[in-house]
């Protein structure tokens, strides 16, 4: 039995090789295996593979070796898995080695796993939106084209794998509304509005190795845009997430948690290692109720990426909210007037941290402080803020 499959296979190889197609596939026990087109849309064939996949109750979507060219939108509505060949990062624009979808419309998610699709998984791909243009050499401003997030969770409901993926230039990269357990193993890629957004996750999900990088471009303007644009990680309704390993370039903020469309927030949040370079604010809390606790955390408020000055009002943690925070250790360089900046009238936060470094001698401001604690509540309260050692503090002055 086992030699007659085998044997089917090949033959369907071969018929592949005698008769060849745009798309094409061969199915193998719940294994469908679709190759790169040479032109053409690739969108009805690797829908209709996804289709046939969980009409027989699901299986592996594996893609070729190329380029596959989406003009609509892809939709998983049951467990199973796609696999790419794996990717090489900032490729020559006509040479793409590895496993790669263009993503050619700008209404909808490249790919949508949906209710029913709890169990699902997606690795080793990369992904590029051509409509997105470095700026020209005269341009004065730029701005990226607005576009849904590359990967959408809706209403999943459970554990959705993402592994080794890699985005060349998008605007938005993955998006999880009441996805469940979303798990991130490996997220590359350069980001223009936001690389990963979290909402409604109610169940421990997890984001590990996510490096930001100007693979696409490194031009003044467009480093520009992403730190007047960019969050890194966005958290709005997250109950015990899971983030370690995080490397954010050239942002607005590495990890934003804000209100929600539902008033909700994040909580029990543990941040293992996160590292934020040329970027405004390394952790940013908009929301009221934030806890989170921080292990290791490096902010380089650098304004560009070669200026020598801080951007302006850098600093390691921004609360215009309120939260309860309890970190280990925070090196904070090139930052701008104040290490830790709490300004919220109304609601008290309190914030915990073992051991600070704080370099202010690039600062470009003669009001230095290491936290602005403003007046909060209602009966002259202020924030708790209490450091474990006396913060290790390095001034020009």
């Amino acid at each position: 039995m086992l030699n007659m499959r085998v044997n089917l296979y090949r033959f369907a190889l071969l018929m592949g090789a005698l008769f060849p197609s745009d798309v094409y596939g061969q199915s193998l026990g719940g294994h469908i295996a679709i190759s790169a087109p040479t032109s053409g849309d690739s969108a009805s064939a690797l829908q209709d593979a996804i289709v046939s996949l969980c009409n027989a109750d699901g299986g592996t979507l594996e893609l070729g070796v190329g380029v596959f060219h989406l003009k609509s939108s892809l939709v998983v509505t049951c467990p199973i898995d796609i696999v790419g060949q794996g990717w090489r990062e900032a490729p020559r624009s006509d040479k793409k080695q590895g496993t790669w979808i263009s993503i050619e419309q700008e209404k909808e998610p490249a790919i949508v796993f949906s209710h029913g699709s709890k169990g699902a998984s997606i690795e080793k791909i990369a992904f590029v939106q051509p409509n997105q243009i470095a700026p020209l050499p005269n341009d004065r401003t730029w701005h990226p084209i607005s576009m849904p997030p590359v990967i959408m969770l809706k209403n999943v409901e459970g554990l959705t794998f993402l592994r080794d993926l890699y985005m060349n230039g998008v605007d938005k990269g993955i998006e999880s509304w009441n996805g469940g357990r979303t798990s991130i193993d490996g997220l590359f890629g350069q980001f223009f509005s936001s690389g990963i957004i979290l909402d409604d996750e109610m169940d421990m999900s997890r984001i590990n190795d996510v490096h930001s990088w100007p693979y696409f471009s490194d031009n003044p303007l467009v480093m520009d845009y992403q730190q007047h644009h960019l969050d890194t990680i966005v958290l709005g309704r997250v109950d015990g997430a899971f983030i370690d390993n995080i490397f954010a370039y050239a942002a607005k903020s590495g990890i934003r948690f804000e209100k929600t469309r539902s008033n909700g927030i994040a909580t029990g949040i543990q941040i293992g290692k996160l590292e934020c370079d040329s970027v405004q604010h390394c952790i940013r809390v908009e929301a009221n109720g934030t806890t989170m606790m921080v292990g290791e955390m490096r902010q380089f408020g650098q304004e560009g990426i070669s200026s020598g000055r801080p951007l302006a009002d850098a600093d390691a943690i921004s609360i215009t909210g309120q939260a309860s925070i309890l970190a280990s250790q925070i090196e904070a360089r090139m930052i701008d007037h104040t290490f830790l900046d709490i300004s919220n009238p109304q609601q008290c936060s309190n914030v915990r941290i073992g051991n600070a470094f704080i370099d202010f001698t690039k600062s470009q401001s003669r009001n230095r402080i290491i936290v602005r604690n403003e007046q909060c509540g209602t009966h002259g309260e202020t924030n708790e803020v209490l450091f474990g050692t006396r913060p290790a503090l390095v001034d020009k002055y």
